[in-house]
């Protein structure tokens, strides 16, 4: 991962390439690099940390590794505990175990990702300013709901309590002056985390996996498509939150697609 001479030469020659064939270069070298951002540190039930990453940007090429590091010092290269990947999207994940890290001493966790110009990183997240709360990349008043087929944003007037409905759990939340309800749908009792939304799959049997749909005046209107984040806190006494940003919902019939935004508390 360390730049040399080499990478250099090459970055020279991507540059001369780009000109020559009448393509404005960035004004920048981090123009070429990725936009990277290590969004939340998570200590489950369990004693085990989730790592949760974003590539906001790309680059000026493909995303070739993502991962993450870690160290005991605030200042560290990626190289070191370099953590990498196998899969990722735009949001990644790890989860590590309890085992690797040393009681009462604080680490600092950041995402990297690299293209063929280079590499960037996040900004580090320590141990010390965890609260275990999910901390999703957009932020909204409580019970908020935007749906781009609208002119204007509604509110959300009711949201259930998380419901153990026969081995899956529930969340369902209605929308003011849209006869619109959005449903969540999980395999297992959810805790705090970043969960990716399942697609049409009514039944997910990864607990990762959330069905979400939105019926209006009771039948579907549409679903989130594939792996859009739903960003959930459950706070331990009943109640929690429930985060999306800019999600894609497909709709039934015509597959036409919206955007949603909402932040909503519950049970309400």
């Amino acid at each position: 991962m360390a730049i040399n001479n080499t990478h250099i030469i090459l970055f020279q020659v991507a540059m001369f390439s780009m000109v020559s064939s009448c393509i404005k270069p960035f004004e920048n070298v981090e123009d070429y690099l990725p936009v990277v951002s290590m969004d939340s540190v998570v200590i489950n039930d369990d004693g085990n940390i989730s790592l949760y990453g974003h590539i906001l940007d790309e680059g000026f090429t493909d995303i070739q590794h993502a991962g993450f590091c870690y160290s005991e010092n605030e200042e560290f290269s990626i190289l070191e505990n370099q953590l990498e990947v196998t899969t990722y999207g735009s949001f990644f994940k790890l989860e590590l175990e309890s085992a690797i890290f040393e009681n009462n001493t604080v680490y600092y966790f950041n995402a990297w990702a690299s293209n063929k110009q280079g590499y960037a990183k996040g900004e580090p997240i320590s141990t010390a300013d965890i609260t275990n709360e999910v901390i999703a990349p957009c932020s909204f008043d409580t019970n908020y709901f935007y749906l781009d087929a609208f002119a204007s944003s509604y509110n959300v007037y009711y949201a259930s309590a998380l419901n153990d409905a026969g081995g899956d759990w529930e969340i369902t939340a209605s929308v003011s002056g849209t006869l619109m309800s959005i449903h969540f749908r999980f395999s297992e009792e959810p805790s705090s985390g970043i969960y990716s939304s399942s697609g049409s799959t009514m039944f997910p049997s990864d607990p990762e996996k959330v069905y979400v749909s939105v019926t209006q005046g009771g039948p579907l209107f549409g679903y989130l498509q594939l792996n859009e984040k739903i960003y959930l806190n459950n706070y331990g006494d009943g109640s929690y939150s429930v985060t999306l940003c800019d999600a894609v919902l497909i709709t039934t019939g015509f597959g036409e697609t919206y955007h949603i935004d909402t932040y909503f508390l519950g049970p309400y």
